[in-house]
């Protein structure tokens, strides 16, 4: 287990208040987790978890720790999602002409949704064509050729 993964292990915990648990999250054995945390311990040199018989708490040390730790994990993420392999999320908002949601949109939604998990979808129907600004036409149309794949692929 690199830094980075021990770094997340020990945030979830933290998180979690619960070596158990954040285990079960993680899907790793929960003896493994306490011998990272102890091999992490010993590392620092200092006691970053408060253990008792029914709840895990991070001491000043660890709360410091598990602060610095996500502040690290979200760089990583950002940096590694501002290159092509990220995958958009969030909520994206579609009005379209009936006849076009029902013969290309629609069929094709299930595939795409598979691909794009993290993809909230809230389409709605309108009758009225909408001029695109000439700035958007190009995703648009991209956007467009990414769901006509997935609608002839089904």
């Amino acid at each position: 287990m690199d830094r980075i993964d021990v770094m997340r292990l020990f945030v979830r915990i933290v998180e979690r208040h619960s070596f158990t648990v954040a285990a079960q999250d993680i899907g790793i054995p929960r003896s493994t987790m306490t011998q990272v945390v102890k091999q992490l311990e010993e590392r620092l040199g200092v006691r970053l978890l408060q253990r008792t018989t029914r709840v895990v708490s991070p001491t000043l040390d660890g709360e410091a720790y598990a602060r610095r730790c996500v502040a690290i994990l979200v760089d990583i993420e950002n940096a590694e999602g501002a290159f092509g392999g990220a995958k958009p999320k969030g909520c994206l908002r579609i009005e379209v002409q009936g006849t076009i949601a029902r013969h290309f949109l629609v069929p094709g939604l299930p595939d795409f949704l598979a691909v794009y998990p993290d993809l909230e979808i809230i389409m709605s129907e309108g009758e009225r064509w909408v001029e695109a600004p000439r700035v958007f036409r190009r995703q648009f149309s991209l956007g467009y050729a990414a769901i006509s794949r997935f609608s002839r692929a089904a």
